[in-house]
Parts: structure tokens; sequence; C-alpha cells
């Protein structure tokens, strides 16, 4: 018969194993998946927040601006003072107000740790990937890794997988139901991104995914940063963009030509209606 605790044993070395070998990648991707839910957190938290302080007063959240610095002004303000900045003709009670405050107090909690666990992130990439850092920023980085699990898996992928990561769904309906094909995903969160049509975003997201592959295959074999790889990504962007200005040019130049064109066979047209004289006139002339 075959002994079970040995295999049960097996599986808890390699298991140990794994995690021994990549406690720190292990470590950075837990942060990040702490670091989601608490920006939902603060996210929902002031939601429902404002939703309520706004019954008592509206127009304080118009004079902020910042969702952070409104929810400090109510958590370190006196009770009597947010008591009397009030639309209403008496305001929330004095028991709700106080809730608010304590509320109030709850989100800062939130966004000072959601700020900590950022710094802590950031810090951690760039000690252990400064050249996918160099690219992709520390928090984009990491949900690359927290896409392919693994920096090893990472730097075995082809840039084409890399590309589409983040856009699975966009890609299975492609597949199955015949939609247009996505190009990219997770780049699409790149700032080098900002600012380009469709099209130019699909042929920035090839190039930065060829990149992204050299850069995860630097990381994994320990080697220095090697700046050129953005420096080339951003040679790409400016190119792609003064590409797109041409192209604009000449189809301006063909739709004025066109309408010249248009406008001299409508002349044309009239001028035969009106009188064949002058029709042969201004065909000489051509």
């Amino acid at each position: 018969m075959l002994d079970k605790s040995k295999f049960v044993k097996q599986t808890e070395n390699a298991i140990k194993d794994y995690f021994s070998e990549n406690v720190n990648e292990q470590s950075l991707l837990r942060a990040l998946a702490n670091f989601d839910l608490y920006q939902k957190q603060y996210n929902t938290f002031f939601e429902y927040f404002k939703d309520w302080f706004c019954l008592h007063n509206s127009k304080l959240y118009n004079e902020k601006k910042d969702n952070y610095q409104y929810v400090k002004y109510i958590a370190e303000t006196e009770l009597e003072k947010l008591q009397k900045d009030t639309y209403l003709s008496s305001g929330l009670p004095r028991e709700d107000l106080n809730v608010i405050k304590n509320i109030a107090s709850l989100i800062i909690s939130v966004y000072s740790n959601t700020s900590k666990l950022e710094a802590h992130i950031t810090k951690r990439a760039k000690e252990l990937y400064p050249n996918l850092v160099n690219i992709l920023g520390p928090l984009l980085t990491v949900r690359f890794l927290n896409q392919a699990h693994s920096l090893k898996r990472l730097s075995s992928l082809p840039a084409s997988t890399l590309q589409l990561f983040g856009a699975e769904n966009a890609m299975f309906k492609h597949l199955k139901f015949g939609k247009s094909c996505p190009k990219y995903g997770l780049l699409y969160l790149h700032p080098l991104m900002s600012g380009l049509n469709p099209k130019q975003k699909g042929k920035l997201a090839r190039c930065m995914a060829d990149k992204i592959s050299l850069a995860s295959r630097y990381d994994y074999a320990k080697k220095s940063l090697h700046k050129e790889l953005l420096e080339y990504i951003e040679k790409k962007k400016a190119s792609i963009c003064l590409e797109s200005k041409k192209y604009s040019k000449h189809i301006q130049v063909v739709r004025s030509s066109s309408q010249k064109d248009a406008v001299l066979t409508q002349t044309k047209l009239n001028l035969r209606e009106s009188n064949p004289k002058d029709k042969k006139r201004f065909d000489k002339r051509r």
C-alpha cells in the first residue's frame, strides 16, 4: 500500500522550498493585495461619509475640493463650529456629528496606512526589480508579477503574452464571440499611454511588452540597471506621434484637394447648364 504520509511530507517540503526561495516576492504580492484592499475601503468609506455629511453641509466639499483635506477638516474641527456651519434650519443632531467625526478619524487612519504601504511597496520593488521599475513604476511592476505569479515565470513568457496581461476577458470574447482583439491590458495604466489614440496605444504596447520581457530577464539574472530600455520606449512614442502628425497633414491635403476638385466639377456643371460658350472658355483656361 502507498504511504500517504510520505507524499504529504514531500508536498510540504516542496512548498517550504518554494516559499523560502521566493519569500521576498510573495511578501510583496501580499502587500499589493492589502494595498488594493485599503484603497477600496478608503473609497467606500469616503463615498458614504460624504453622502452623510452633505445632509448637514453640502457646500464644504466644493470649497475643499481635495478628499483628504475635506475629511481632515471635519475630523479636526470642533463640534460647535460644525453644528453652526449648516444650510438647514437646525442641521444634524450633535450625536450624529460626533459619530461623523469618529468616522472621519477612521478614514484618515486608512489613508495614512495606504500611503505607508505604498511607500513600502515602492522601496522594496526598487530594491528587487530595478529594471522593471524603471520602465513600469513600482505599483505596475508588482501588478505584472502578481499576474505572472513569480519573476521566474514572468521572464519566461513571450512579449505577446505580457502585452495582454489584464485583458483576459476581452481575449476570451475575441476568441469565442469574434469581438475585436485587445491590444493592451495592464499597460493601459502606464503614464506614457496618455494622450494617444487606441491605434497608437497598440503600437506602443507592443514596444513596451518587448522591453518589459528583456527587463524581467535582466532582473531575474540580477543584472545592473539598463536605462536605455526606457529611453527606447520614449523615442518610440515620439516617433509614433510624429507619424500620426504627418498622416493627419496628408489627410488634410487630400481632403482639401478633393474639395477643390469637387468645387471645379460643380462650376463646370453650372457653366454647362447656363452658357455653353462660357463652358468652352473655362475648359481652355484649364
